[in-house]
């Protein structure tokens, strides 16, 4: 038996072996350089405590990056999430008999599996100022018609805009895909009870739905919240590390990015906006697993 114990833990080594250097020593590595001032730049290193996050904390590039962040994530996952719940809803239906499920599914969910690059360059082209396709369709290609055409990544709302639409493009298939599980997992028994009580479907999907699918949407909305905090490849590809017009697309981790390895290459700094961004994600992470499991905990206290 000792003999079956050494063979597994020899089995489970390499995960452990990979963690503690691709994983553990990074994020131990970002700690200890955040309170240095060592740079790339200048090759030194010094301690110098806290004050890389005092100078990011009291910087206002930081807190627009963090506004930046914040004006792209919300919307779309709130569009995200009406969209994904609208067609789970209409998907798992057995009443509507929509045919073609299985293809509108696919097609959804299609966006999800392109790489951000590919797409960045793609709303990149289909917006260009001068040749870009949003224009000509709206607009029409002569050159009377140049005149009327938009710069859509002249102001920084409507590149956040933009950002915003696309981001919600590609993750609602992905989002609808959880929650089409989630419904069909629920036991028809329920769907039965409720039906025979005279509920309407959409009384049906708010009071009973929505509370069994609750788990997915918690899990949805955390993985939401971490991603979209992190977003950095498409607003890089669009804009690199000045952020296009107003710099609206300078997120948190383009900030991050830029201070570490572009602008000034100080990589303490760069270190200590990472620390501060997993504060800030997992405040707030916490913070939504309180509002949406505090008032359950509540009642089982009570009860």
């Amino acid at each position: 038996m000792r003999g079956l114990n050494r063979w597994a833990y020899l089995f489970i080594l390499p995960f452990f072996v990979i963690f503690a250097i691709f994983t553990a020593y990074p994020i131990i590595s970002t700690l200890i350089t955040s309170f240095t001032n060592e740079s790339m730049a200048t090759m030194s290193t010094k301690f110098v405590g806290l004050s890389n996050y005092y100078s990011e904390i009291t910087s206002g590039l930081f807190w627009k990056s963090f506004g930046n962040t914040l004006a792209i994530w919300i919307p779309n996952i709130i569009l995200q999430m009406a969209i994904a719940l609208l067609l789970a809803a209409w998907f798992t239906n057995s009443e509507l008999k929509l045919k073609g499920k299985g293809v509108f599914r696919a097609i959804f969910f299609f966006p999800n599996i392109i790489t951000v690059t590919t797409i960045a360059i793609l709303v990149y082209v289909l917006f260009d100022w001068q040749h870009g396709v949003i224009n000509q369709l709206l607009f029409g290609s002569g050159t009377a018609e140049t005149a009327k055409y938009i710069n859509w990544f002249d102001r920084g709302w409507r590149i956040q805009l933009i950002i915003g639409i696309i981001q919600t493009w590609m993750w609602f298939g992905y989002t609808m895909i959880m929650l089409m599980a989630g419904i069909q997992a629920m036991p028809v028994s329920m769907y039965e009870a409720a039906t025979i009580d005279g509920a309407s479907g959409a009384r049906i999907f708010f009071s009973i739905v929505l509370p069994y699918i609750r788990p997915i949407l918690v899990y949805i909305i955390i993985t939401s919240i971490i991603g979209g905090l992190q977003m950095f490849d498409m607003p890089w590809v669009l804009f690199q590390n000045q952020g296009g017009a107003d710099q609206g697309a300078m997120t948190m981790s383009v900030y991050m990015y830029s201070r570490s390895f572009t602008w000034d290459q100080n990589l303490g700094a760069g270190s200590a906006v990472a620390w501060i961004m997993f504060g800030i994600i997992a405040v707030a992470s916490f913070a939504y697993l309180k509002v949406a499991y505090g008032k359950e905990d509540r009642q089982d206290g009570i009860n």
